[in-house]
């Protein structure tokens, strides 16, 4: 047995065993943060099915299973070719959640995606096109994603058409009438694809321009083979979601697509477009204007896709001022860097709890100033470094 499969955690369910009278266990398909998923066959029906049950240390987890149950109502809501569907919800005879989805035979975006690579243009504009429609068709239900990225989106075979999109992972999208489910705000997403308004924690002003903003992130990667928001930390991450302006897309690409993706990933909601279709479109008829880069060309290494910071330089001259005017701006900038230290830890549990969620991926556990609050204290001296 190798290091790797020991680290994994027991089944929740077992080969064979038969769930809800309904469903037999083949094998387990993956480990997440807060679930397993299964292959299984119904007992009565050919074809197989996938089966989504919450890990055994969130299954007495009162919000765990609020949200997972919601998850299931959501996807069940969709009926659109581009969003994974969900056929049951059902408890086992031991009381532990599971839903039952369609089994996708595909790669997720993320495994197709090569480092420093950029996709075809056709793959790009297809993709983001079939993406934008199943977003649509939540946001026409009034509900966001909002963690739209390439882990989320499946590629699959499906009749006169290679690369079929089906989004998944509607777990801690919104909905309407959504109210908040756990005890303490946390920040949720993950961080390369969040919006500035979710970086920020401002939940209110989530709404579908927001998915807009995730999409263009990842269109931005798959055309380019990097990420428009680096860095070495999810903090600093976070703080260049909300303050950096990402590097201009290849010349090959032309002015107008530069132009398309720039405003959808403007940090002003209201300058975005108006629908992640309009975006789509516009994308799309700005990129076959372009054209191809050379075979095997690829980004240079310092712009690879290996998630690393970016320093954003958009000045080309030192701006001379008066000293009390540079005070101020100082002032301005050290405020800049607390109010988003601020925003990290209205986001951990009052009151000591410590700790500082983003989607379950990263934990930095602050108890007795220990490691994560050293990660934090360097992530604000590099904020400091920079910005004093």
């Amino acid at each position: 047995m190798s290091a790797e499969t020991a680290a994994l955690p027991a089944w929740v369910f077992q080969r064979g065993e038969v769930l809800g009278g309904t469903y037999r266990v083949i094998r387990r398909l993956a480990v997440g943060g807060m679930g397993e998923v299964y292959l299984c066959r119904h007992a009565r029906l050919p074809g197989f099915f996938v089966i989504k049950v919450l890990a055994k240390e969130f299954q007495n987890s009162t919000e765990s299973v609020v949200r997972f149950r919601r998850e299931a109502e959501i996807m069940a809501s969709l009926r659109h070719p581009n969003i994974v569907q969900v056929f049951d919800f059902n408890v086992t005879a031991e009381r532990q959640p599971f839903l039952v989805m369609e089994y996708l035979e595909g790669h997720d975006l993320a495994t197709v995606l090569e480092p420093r690579r950029p996709m075809s243009r056709l793959q790009v504009v297809n993709i983001i096109r079939q993406v934008a429609s199943a977003l649509q068709a939540a946001h026409d239900a009034g509900i966001v994603h909002r963690d739209l990225k390439p882990e989320n989106v499946v590629l699959i075979r499906a009749p006169g058409q290679e690369n079929f999109v089906k989004v998944i992972d509607f777990g801690i999208s919104l909905s309407p009438g959504t109210t908040r489910i756990t005890a303490n705000e946390v920040l949720m997403g993950t961080p390369h694809f969040m919006s500035p308004e979710q970086a920020q924690g401002r939940r209110a002003a989530v709404d579908p321009r927001s998915d807009e903003f995730s999409l263009a992130t990842m269109a931005y990667l798959m055309l380019t083979g990097r990420v428009p928001f680096g860095g070495d930390e999810p903090l600093t991450v976070l703080y260049n979601v909300v303050n950096q302006i990402p590097e201009p897309l290849p010349a090959y690409l032309g002015p107008e697509a530069n132009r398309v993706l720039m405003r959808a990933l403007s940090k002003r909601q209201a300058e975005r477009y108006d629908s992640v279709m309009d975006f789509a479109s516009a994308l799309e008829a700005a990129i076959v204007q372009g054209t191809e880069p050379l075979v095997g060309q690829r980004s240079s290494p310092s712009q690879a896709f290996d998630l690393t910071e970016r320093k954003n330089e958009i000045e080309t001259a030192p701006i001379h001022m008066p000293r009390t005017k540079q005070q101020r701006l100082r002032r301005s900038r050290r405020l800049a860097v607390w109010n988003a230290f601020g925003t990290a830890m209205l986001s951990m549990s009052v009151g000591g709890l410590a700790s500082f969620v983003l989607l379950e991926h990263y934990t930095f556990d602050l108890s007795f100033l220990g490691e994560g609050l050293a990660s934090v204290s360097r992530v604000l001296a590099t904020w400091a470094t920079e910005l004093w």
